[in-house]
């Protein structure tokens, strides 16, 4: 119930078994998986709340700005019709 008032139009952050946190949810329910550029370890709530959702917020912005850049390579090659159903409404706007 927290994260939308942390993020916004973040609904939910989806776990793994063993809790790793894997992606994210918008209100929409738009799913997008985290990608890890910056550091390759894997994302766990561990440790201070503030430093984790440090990481977390760290993440979504490597993930978006890597999704943005393929929203725009991948508008080239498709008409716009079909790539706007290809990408999150995150990334189209």
């Amino acid at each position: 119930p927290h994260l939308p008032k942390c993020f916004e139009n973040i609904n939910i952050i989806e776990f793994k078994e063993d809790l790793e946190m894997v992606g994210m949810y918008s209100g929409e329910k738009e799913y997008i998986p985290f990608e890890y550029s910056d550091k390759k370890e894997p994302l766990y709530p561990t440790g201070n709340v503030e430093d984790w959702m440090t990481n977390v917020e760290r993440t979504m912005k490597a993930t978006i700005r890597h999704q943005v850049y393929a929203a725009a390579v991948d508008y080239k090659s498709r008409p716009r019709t079909e790539w706007v159903k290809q990408w999150p409404g995150q990334i189209i706007l």
